[in-house]
């Protein structure tokens, strides 16, 4: 009885189903996945820090690396989406206040909106000088693309630190990006340079 049950049901459906033409499925517009551009590898030591192409700045005026009288400036290329630039804030924060006043500078630049970079900076005590709205192109020349399609997603997040000659003398080959460990923070765990800085 049951098997006659499955057999007249299963006839019914193969006829009203018979005769009629499909409907065609309806057409979707999908574009292709956007092609990610390149990742670009951090700027070398000794290679010059390129011009900040920023839509603004908060909290101080643009670093004039010409007039400036800091030795040492800390450039922290960062992205709002990064734990691990979250994570590494405090640390900067306590290097900012240990070297205020002893000709150390420290600047934060990002792609993200002057709303995004204003949060971020305020976390500080005193807030970092901060540039917003790096271009793709100022993203590439200073070596922190991320080789990411997703749109927010263009910085590699970098930490510089540059001499008054606007030189490269270290970088942190991107960990904060590669989801690295921050280092400690004290001046043992950076690599030492045998040559003098001017």
């Amino acid at each position: 009885m049951l098997v006659l049950r499955v057999a007249i049901v299963a006839s019914v459906v193969l006829l009203v189903g018979c005769g009629r033409e499909a409907e065609p499925a309806p057409a979707v517009n999908v574009a292709p996945p956007a092609e990610a551009p390149p990742h670009s590898p951090p700027l070398a030591v000794g290679v010059a820090l390129p011009e900040f192409q920023v839509e603004g700045w908060l909290f101080g005026a643009p670093p004039d690396f010409r007039t400036s009288r800091a030795r040492v400036h800390v450039v922290d290329i960062w992205a709002s989406w990064c734990p691990y630039c979250r994570k590494s804030a405090p640390g900067l924060e306590r290097l900012q206040k240990k070297y205020a006043g002893r000709g150390v500078e420290f600047v934060s630049i990002t792609n993200m909106g002057r709303g995004a970079a204003e949060a971020y900076a305020k976390q500080f005590d005193p807030p970092l000088l901060t540039g917003h709205g790096l271009n793709v192109d100022s993203i590439a020349a200073f070596g922190a693309r991320s080789g990411m399609a997703m749109p927010g997603y263009d910085i590699a997040p970098t930490l510089y630190i540059v001499g008054p000659d606007r030189r490269v003398r270290w970088s942190d080959d991107q960990g904060r990006f590669r989801h690295r460990e921050p280092p400690s923070g004290n001046a043992k765990s950076m690599p030492r340079s045998r040559k003098r800085w001017p």
